[in-house]
């Protein structure tokens, strides 16, 4: 069977540990080569630029390294995807990237979090989306 022929499946899971050793390595690393670097891989050729990007920033703010909005502005603009964005929209995004969710469970209350998805009368708003690796 051809290469191109083949189902593909692409996934993000495989960046997050070489995002954590390269940014543990050096905190100073910038994240617009580390965008340009993934992007260009084959294995993210069917995956979109933000969700690469949102990764990255994540798999940063977890590992409690500080991240400014020009840094994240300029990856944007290495996008071909997101530099035609409109800048109000770009700083929305960039908002949404560094400020957590409106919603998040506690880690350590297993039965609490049990305890709501088994209430019929409460649809859960949002989940988690990245999850810490290590």
């Amino acid at each position: 069977m051809n290469d191109q022929t083949k189902p593909q499946f692409q996934s993000l899971e495989w960046i997050v540990p070489k995002i954590q050793r390269d940014f543990s390595r050096n905190k100073n690393k910038s994240i617009s080569a580390c965008f340009r670097h993934y992007r260009k891989h084959n294995n993210l050729s069917l995956i979109g630029d933000y969700p690469i990007l949102a990764t990255i920033v994540n798999t940063v703010k977890d590992l409690r390294i500080m991240i400014n909005r020009q840094k994240i502005f300029y990856a944007f603009n290495q996008s071909t995807e997101l530099k035609e964005f409109p800048r109000n929209d770009k700083q929305q995004l960039i908002e949404q990237l560094l400020k957590p969710s409106s919603v998040q469970f506690s880690k350590g209350n297993m039965r609490a979090r049990n305890d709501f998805y088994l209430r019929k009368d409460t649809l859960p708003v949002q989940a988690l989306l990245f999850q810490s690796y290590g």
